[in-house]
């Protein structure tokens, strides 16, 4: 036994050492004055007392329902000591004017667990006895604990007092004078009594404190869960916290009323401008716009507070529907308390605390299947709000804690959906709601059995604007990747939609220079998710490369991972030479850019495929064999150039010539770089002039010639089918290393 871990027990212990010998058993001694026992009937000797087995057992089932009751009161590690109200009361009367029928006789105090002495008759507090070293205070005898009885009636009588004593404490000292004792309210269910209350009466920042201060003196003494009068306590709690936070709210209020009544301006005829209709909801020039939250003084006093974990604990030990609702509204206007250290970074001790464990929400998801079958449908159950609105708070901290992760996929999928439908409409809900769903246990291969009211209302979270535009871009891109027959239909009906995104989403890369670098260090993780779902919207038609003509790093990102589609597989004639002459117009247009988004891995793939149709065709090998020799020698003098740069950096020059050579260098590996993609839009007029070929056969068009008519190449283009002799000698002429 750990006595302080398990000081609840410890009256195993004590009856145990004074626990009598059974008959038949008497104490014997060795010749060393050691003791053992010895059953005079059986003739059995042992060395341990013949109860101690007894004891033992009895420990370990009590420890087992010590253990099962902690686990059903869902106390944790951060939990406080619960202390009866009783000793709050009796403290805070200290004239005297408790009654005497319902105070201990020993200690003069209320009486908690009251229980009936066996030996004199009399009612103590359990307290009184065990501290008494469980002798009766009155004649002095020893008491067992299991032959104490309780006194039910006398209980009562003093949850009747409390209860009467409370309610007053709270009208008195806690709540406000508009509001009423016995209403129950709350951020989820708020009565029109309530909404009356909100609205009626006020309070100064001074009367805010010295309530708030009441409400701490009070508060951990209502921990207590298997207490009703606690219970009702919390529920006070409750109510007082929501109307504390509704002041800003009805400050807002007067605030708008006040912008109302300031005049606009007015033309000469003394009629208002139109311009004046905008001043009812825009504030006047120099006024702050309000903020609800700020406004309340409870959210001054929350911040300065010297300890918010005095707040914050006494509602984590409640772990009622109440105290959970009660703290998911302070976390709801506090978003800095969600990391606070008493959550433990919700590890899973605390998470139980909450009701957020597996079996609470697969409970919780069989309930709300059981009440109704859509999904979509709003619940109105105030408990199962409180739980629901807790998985989006731990998800939207920096731990990112979702709950709905261990859960199989039909019980977390709709749980989700009904919570997002249920709760009240934020900025960041769509959000939050986006990075659970892909984070989900299934997801997403389990979309394409999902019906087509959910994959729409997928899609109109991947398109809502205001949203994170990275979760968006993906969670689209899993949709068309998983459901795309689906999915693409309805992406080609919000065709703007998906501009927009994919627009806004381009607004955070970097410009044409930059984005030289930022391809040279690897590819971003932006321009990744944008290429990825731009080259898929583009393939399915949903729209065209030249939809995205705002920003060329895009355009090129999307051509370069549409490529390896355009080279397999096979599209229609007219979007593919459509999209075929935007890319190469793109490349001459910006050579640099493009090589820095392509790179020779790509050309290199577009010319081993085309590489498989050489055999049958012998103008089209002798083509390739020319755009291969050309890439063979850009590659080498852009080897020799990056050796003539590295040489010129260690070399020992003046700050002049070495200036020169580096910036002649530098010319020179743009000049290579505007020749490769020069090859590189060769190689793709080839590709185009092969695939209309292998279409025309196809389709058994006799009226169009075998070879497709070859497109007008740029200047860069023509040097690079130049034939290999001339051009390795142009290029040794100009690639002599300098003396070092």
């Amino acid at each position: 036994m750990d006595v302080e871990k398990e000081k609840a027990l410890t009256w195993i212990a004590r009856e145990a050492l004074k626990a009598p010998l059974p008959e038949y058993w008497k104490i014997c001694y060795t010749e060393d004055r050691e003791v053992y026992y010895f059953n005079m009937r059986t003739g059995e000797s042992i060395w341990d007392h013949p109860m101690d087995a007894y004891y033992k057992s009895l420990f370990k089932q009590e420890k087992a329902k010590l253990e099962k009751k902690r686990k059903k009161m869902r106390l944790f590690s951060g939990s406080m000591s619960i202390l009866p109200l009783q000793t709050f009361f009796s403290e805070h009367h200290l004239d005297g004017d408790l009654p005497d029928a319902l105070c201990d006789p020993i200690d003069f105090m209320l009486l908690v667990d009251p229980v009936v002495l066996p030996t004199s008759g009399r009612t103590v507090s359990k307290h009184t006895i065990v501290n008494n070293k469980w002798r009766d205070p009155f004649s002095r005898e020893y008491v067992e604990n299991r032959r104490l009885i309780y006194n039910v009636d006398k209980r009562h009588e003093v949850d009747q007092w409390l209860r009467k004593e409370l309610v007053k404490y709270f009208k008195e000292n806690v709540l406000f004078p508009e509001q009423d004792a016995n209403q129950q309210s709350g951020e989820f269910g708020v009565s029109s009594a309530s909404k009356d209350a909100v609205g009626a009466g006020s309070a100064t920042p001074d009367e805010i404190q010295a309530r708030f201060k009441e409400l701490m003196r009070i508060l951990p003494f209502l921990l207590d869960k298997e207490d009703e009068v606690c219970l009702e306590g919390q529920r006070l709690c409750l109510n007082w916290f929501t109307h504390a936070y509704s002041l800003g709210k009805r400050d807002q209020r007067k605030r708008r009323g006040s912008h109302r009544n300031v005049p606009g301006p007015r033309d000469k005829d003394g009629h208002k401008e139109k311009s004046a209709v905008r001043s009812v909801a825009t504030p006047p020039a120099g006024v702050t716009p309000h903020n609800p939250a700020s406004s309340s003084e409870i959210y001054t006093i929350l911040r300065d507070h010297d300890t918010p974990g005095d707040v914050l604990a006494p509602f984590l030990t409640m772990s009622t529907s109440a105290s959970l609702e009660c703290l998911a509204l302070i976390l709801t206007h506090h978003p800095n308390l969600r990391t606070h250290p008493c959550f433990f970074a919700y590890n899973a001790d605390v998470l139980s605390v909450l009701q957020l464990t597996e079996s609470d929400l697969t409970s919780l998801a069989k309930s709300l299947a059981a009440g109704s079958a859509n999904p979509f449908a709003k619940t109105t159950n105030t408990d199962f709000m409180v739980k629901l609105r807790w998985c989006y708070l731990v998800m939207d901290t920096v731990y990112e804690v979702n709950v709905l992760t261990p859960l199989p996929w039909q019980h977390s999928f709709p749980l989700l959906i009904t919570a997002h439908h249920s709760l009240p409409p934020s900025p960041a809900l769509p959000s939050l709601t986006i990075k659970m769903v892909r984070e989900l246990s299934g997801w997403p291969e389990n979309v394409k059995h999902c019906d087509q009211p959910t994959v729409k209302w997928l899609v109109s979270l991947a398109l809502a604007a205001g949203g994170d535009l990275t979760q968006q871009l993906l969670l689209l891109y899993d949709l068309l990747i998983n459901a795309g027959d689906t999915v693409i239909p309805m992406c080609k009906k919000q065709k703007q939609c998906v501009l927009s995104l994919m627009e806004s989403f381009g607004a955070t890369f970097p410009d044409e220079h930059s984005a030289v670098a930022l391809h040279e260090d690897g590819l971003g993780t932006a321009v990744q998710y944008s290429s990825m779902l731009g080259s898929f919207v583009v393939y399915h038609d949903v729209c065209r490369l030249e939809d995205f003509a705002g920003n060329v790093v895009m355009q090129l990102a999307i051509a370069n991972a549409l490529l390896p589609r355009l080279t397999r597989m096979q599209w229609k004639p007219k979007i593919f030479e459509a999209t075929m002459n935007t890319i190469t117009q793109l490349m001459e247009s910006h050579p640099e850019t493009a090589w820095a988004t392509f790179k020779a891995d790509r050309l290199d793939f577009v010319l081993k495929e085309l590489t498989k149709k050489k055999k049958s065709n012998e103008e089209l090998r002798a083509r390739l064999e020319r755009i291969e020799a050309t890439e063979k020698r850009l590659q080498q003098s852009n080897s020799i150039n990056n050796w003539l740069m590295l040489s010129t950096k260690l070399a020992r020059r003046g700050p002049t010539s070495h200036r020169t050579l580096l910036d002649k260098a530098m010319h020179r590996r743009r000049e290579i770089a505007a020749e490769r993609c020069g090859n590189l839009v060769a190689l793709l007029n080839v590709l185009l002039s092969v695939r209309l070929k292998i279409k025309s056969r196809d389709h058994h068009r006799a009226e169009r010639p075998d070879v497709a008519p070859r497109r007008k190449l740029s200047e860069s283009a023509r040097e690079a089918h130049a034939p290999p002799e001339k051009a390795r000698d142009r290029d040794d002429k100009t690639l002599t290393l300098p003396p070092i």
